[in-house]
């Protein structure tokens, strides 16, 4: 079982995520663009999922607030993208695995041997289109 709540180092500041389906209401408010214009760009794919982690970040850092929590400086998408590319590398690839994980239910090895079944799409990206809109059922 993968635990939505997580800390990561970065900048060597102890950083807190939580992956949840309130972690898009940041990239509404922020207007963050979560698209994919070419899925085989593979620059664009590693692009998304440091939007995803920086939500999660923000994510923590709301409830943390919320709760009366202290909460330090605010890092920025680009400090993500600095971590990921640089010193986190493979911690990145671990929330990746983590991440699509807690979307899908499913390991990131069962995920890519799914074969869609009569052109139907896959019950993974399925879900998590309802996860990602609040649709309760998209969690199962």
């Amino acid at each position: 079982m993968v635990n939505p709540r997580q800390e990561i180092l970065v900048n060597g500041e102890g950083v807190e995520i939580l992956i949840t389906p309130s972690m898009y209401k940041a990239a509404s408010i922020r207007g963050l663009d979560l698209s994919v214009h070419n899925g085989e760009d593979g620059g664009e794919i590693w692009s998304l999922y440091v939007k995803h982690l920086y939500l999660a970040y923000l994510n923590a850092r709301d409830i943390a607030q919320y709760e009366g929590r202290k909460v330090g400086r605010e890092l920025t998408l680009a400090d993500f993208e600095a971590w990921a590319y640089g010193e986190g590398k493979e911690r990145f690839a671990q929330f990746i695995r983590d991440f699509l994980f807690l979307r899908t239910g499913k390991t990131l090895d069962e995920l890519m041997n799914e074969q869609p079944e009569n052109g139907k799409k896959k019950a993974s990206v399925k879900r998590f289109r309802l996860w990602r809109r609040g649709n309760p059922r998209g969690t199962g």
